[in-house]
């Protein structure tokens, strides 16, 4: 896999406080001279929002392959006509979600083979992914609470798996830690939104 750099990326499950924590950063960066562009997958692309809508669909029983290579095919797209024009530019992107997403839902929460993922990212335009990624790390309690008051008590497809499920995401998250010691920088996301970014902060010195 080739590490492009000032390609930043965040990670965790649901309620973790990606979202806030993303345009946090991209406030930062840009206070500091920078161009920004903030991405999340599956989306930002006309066909990335279709995958999106068709993720989230509780009504839609799809398979773990199938969703798998609908992601493939996002972030391929995402990557063509958005990712590395910009970071050719001279531009930071900020990912929401990325590769290790993929190792932990569809892998460890969906029992899709992690190798294939892993191997499918080994070539072509997949290949390329952040060189940085910032996980948020909750325990699944906070993570719950934090959805359930963030949705208003609506749910998307993921939301109507049982703990078990959400159990093994951050198994496979923890999973990512230990194989991309260099990539993976675990931050708490138990504490408040300014005490997150302050950590985020201190991680920083590889951007340019």
């Amino acid at each position: 896999m080739k590490k492009l750099k000032n390609w930043i990326c965040f990670e965790g499950i649901d309620g973790s406080g990606k979202t806030s924590q993303v345009e946090k950063l991209k406030k930062y960066l840009e206070e500091n001279g920078k161009k920004v562009e903030v991405y999340r997958s599956p989306g930002t692309t006309k066909f990335g929002e279709k995958v999106r809508e068709i993720f989230k669909n509780p009504d839609l029983e799809i398979s773990p392959e199938a969703r798998f290579y609908l992601i493939c095919s996002d972030r391929n797209q995402l990557l063509e006509e958005k990712i590395l024009k910009h970071l050719n530019s001279g531009g930071i992107v900020i990912s929401d979600r990325w590769l290790y997403s993929t190792i932990a839902y569809q892998g460890f929460g969906q029992n899709f083979s992690v190798e294939k993922i892993l191997k499918t990212h080994e070539e072509g335009i997949l290949s390329n992914i952040p060189e940085k990624t910032f996980y948020l790390e909750v325990p699944l309690e906070i993570s719950k609470k934090r959805s359930f008051e963030r949705n208003e008590g609506k749910k998307d497809f993921f939301d109507f798996k049982e703990d078990d499920f959400f159990k093994n995401l951050i198994k496979g998250y923890d999973f990512c830690f230990e194989k991309f010691p260099e990539e993976f920088i675990k931050i708490d996301g138990t504490k408040n939104i300014d005490e997150v970014f302050e950590e985020i902060k201190k991680n920083l010195s590889f951007v340019k």
